[in-house]
């Protein structure tokens, strides 16, 4: 059950499935992490590279800056399509609404759908 409350304590995980990429521009196409933290194109089983952590870097920094992940839902399926294919929303709740245009164009920039 996930706990997206003010007393929710942090945790690291699947650092076992690290991988050291030889290059900047080096790929890999295995399907593996973190539901809600996951990148597009892993999703959709694409060779990804160095983006991916960028993606799940700005989604840790939407949850400490928001108190949710980006494109959350709690039905797999479903939270996976909006990771793929909706635009970062930042409208509507009582934490986006004090975000800074800085923090925003981050969250923005970070989270778009093409690594490039």
């Amino acid at each position: 059950m996930s706990n997206f409350t003010e007393d929710a304590k942090p945790s690291i995980a699947d650092l076992g499935s690290a991988v050291k990429l030889r290059t900047p521009t080096d790929t890999v196409t295995f399907k593996i992490g973190t539901p809600g933290y996951i990148a597009p194109e892993i999703l959709q089983g694409k060779p990804y590279g160095l983006a991916v952590d960028v993606w799940s870097l700005a989604c840790i920094m939407h949850v400490l800056l928001t108190a949710t992940p980006p494109f959350w839902e709690d039905d797999r399926q479903a939270r996976n399509a909006r990771v793929c294919n909706e635009q970062l929303n930042l409208g509507g709740s009582k934490y986006t609404s004090v975000l800074s245009v800085s923090a925003k164009n981050l969250l923005v920039s970070m989270l778009a759908k093409d690594p490039a």
